[in-house]
């Protein structure tokens, strides 16, 4: 009894009172992340097929729920509660400075918690950044930004807040399409230069739309844009369908008296 007396000062209530909100807060905060983990775990299998379970949702809940028991263990502790009184009436400014610091951070965090959340993408997606102009393949998604792998191999870093703001287009869901364009004089027999390109389409059907999707379009009085589809299940595969079919097809326009207009 002694020592508890001894003990008591330290502490708000006494160290008693202490003991049982530390045990009270631990068992309560550890009951609360088995619990968040069995709702996220239901939540997933609600969205099984759009959705793929993250484990940054889960360590961000679980980091607040320990934060707030340690503060309030933490205000338990006389010391700490003056301690924190004191600095919390001088660094008032220091706060300040360290919140414009760490609001970028904070964006990129926020931004890559929702990322996560609606997944517009996932680790393993070949996605496309039309405002950046940047392709890859994601390979990971963190508490600050997401790692893509691009067709060269090399890896580009980019800031959540900046994928939460740029029009992203997933290449995995539906396949990689892009149209290859070209242009011709006005002189140039449109029937037979139709008859070129599905002849080079067909012996590349395994890449390409069909010729019913050729477009021509008359620019500018002094020529034609020719444009088709390639197709291809990732970014890697059409960058080969499309350096194997141009050089076909200019062999074949060349041939054909076609002249390519730059």
């Amino acid at each position: 009894m002694h020592i508890l007396e001894e003990l008591d000062p330290l502490f708000e209530k006494g160290f008693l009172s202490f003991l049982t909100v530390t045990i009270v807060t631990v068992v309560g905060c550890q009951l609360l992340s088995l619990a968040c983990d069995k709702e996220l775990k239901h939540y997933y299998e609600r969205h099984k097929g759009r959705l793929v379970p993250n484990d940054l949702l889960s360590k961000t809940l679980k980091f607040l729920i320990w934060a707030f028991g340690v503060m309030a263990i933490g205000r338990q502790i006389t010391a700490i509660r003056d301690l924190n009184s004191m600095v919390v009436g001088a660094s008032g400014i220091a706060a300040t400075i360290c919140g414009i610091a760490a609001r970028v951070t904070f964006s990129n965090y926020i931004s890559g918690f929702f990322l996560n959340i609606h997944q517009p993408f996932r680790v393993g997606d070949d996605i496309f950044l039309k405002e950046k102009g940047i392709a890859g393949k994601v390979k990971d998604i963190t508490f600050r930004h997401t790692i893509l792998e691009t067709r060269v191999g090399t890896t580009v870093t980019i800031p959540n807040s900046v994928m939460d703001d740029v029009v992203i287009e997933d290449l995995s869901k539906h396949g990689y399409s892009r149209p290859l364009e070209f242009r011709v004089g006005l002189n140039t027999d449109i029937d037979r230069l139709q008859e070129i390109v599905n002849e080079v389409l067909a012996k590349n059907s395994d890449l390409v739309s069909t010729g019913k999707q050729i477009t021509i379009e008359n620019f500018d009085g002094s020529g034609y844009s020719i444009s088709f589809p390639i197709t291809a299940k990732t970014m890697n595969e059409y960058i080969s369908a499309k350096n194997r079919i141009i050089p076909e097809l200019n062999i074949e326009l060349k041939k054909n008296g076609i002249e390519v207009l730059r």
